[in-house]
């Protein structure tokens, strides 16, 4: 696939690909931050409402309104959670397919 003009001969297919697997990388390592975080969070509204109580394995049982809380915490005070989503824009934006990339004669090749 060579693109002659335009955008696409400026970009390339391969530097396309290499950007969307960096966003793949970057979804896997934020989703297993944002399950850290949420746990941290967890983990801490236990032991201010239990008065010291440890919660340190996920074995123990809680109630789904502790975790409900903790994911609500993280998501509207992070400001991980805020870059992610601006990243996350970005990749719907380029991972859509680019008009470039559709101005290729022969795309169906492509597929």
């Amino acid at each position: 696939c060579v693109f002659t003009d335009g955008t696409g001969a400026a970009i390339g297919i391969t530097n396309w690909l290499y950007v969307q697997m960096a966003f793949a990388a970057l979804n896997m390592v934020f989703a297993t931050w944002f399950q850290h975080q949420v746990w941290e969070q967890v983990k801490n509204n236990v032991t201010q409402q239990a008065g010291g109580m440890v919660v340190t394995a996920p074995s123990t049982t809680l109630p789904k309104e502790v975790v409900a809380h903790a994911f609500k915490q993280v998501m509207m005070y992070d400001l991980g959670v805020l870059f992610y989503f601006f990243v996350l824009a970005q990749q719907a934006q380029l991972g859509s397919g680019p008009r470039w990339l559709y101005s290729y004669r022969s795309v169906a090749t492509l597929f």
